[in-house]
């Protein structure tokens, strides 16, 4: 009986055990390399969109200057300031989270003539000696740019915490 199960099947077709083992190793060699691109696609992703919601921002919050100061550009002094400016372009300051889902933070001078926006980035925690440069910060002078760029009147408490609704 042994011998009849050792002969090969004449007519039969088909992958041998070894053959698929060798096809299921080497698509998890592929998945192995694909998946961390991918993942490092998304984050870049990411931080494109959180750029481009920070360029937008930052022009509306221009746009307000000038045409609610009387041409003046003072920047929004508060959080109702800056939530006014803001919705005037559909953006509610009281909802938008980053895309990791942290809040966006808003910082301005005492003379209200510098302005800064940020979101922490992947890490959500603002860049300090001890960890990574990934930020996300636009200032009035600044187009929407990665690393640890605030000025120096951005100290810890920013003017305003965007993702927390405001009391009526």
């Amino acid at each position: 009986m042994l011998s009849k199960l050792r002969k090969p099947l004449q007519g039969e077709k088909g992958f041998t055990l070894v053959e698929l083992m060798v096809v299921v190793v080497i698509i998890g060699i592929l998945v192995a390399i694909a998946l961390p691109q991918f993942m490092q696609q998304t984050d870049r992703a990411r931080i494109g969109r959180v750029q481009a919601e920070l360029q937008s921002m930052k022009t509306l919050i221009e746009t307000w200057a000038m045409d609610d100061n009387g041409g003046k550009a003072k920047y929004p002094k508060d959080e109702d300031e800056l939530a006014d400016a803001l919705l005037a372009g559909g953006i509610n300051w009281g909802k938008i989270k980053d895309p990791w889902g942290n809040s966006y933070y808003y910082w301005v001078s005492q003379n209200q003539k510098e302005f800064t926006i940020s979101s922490y980035g992947p890490d959500g925690h603002e860049t300090t000696n001890n960890n990574r440069n990934d930020d996300i910060v636009a200032t009035e002078s600044m187009p929407p740019s990665l690393g640890d760029l605030y000025p120096d009147y951005a100290g810890d408490n920013p003017t305003a915490t965007s993702g927390q609704e405001q009391e009526q």
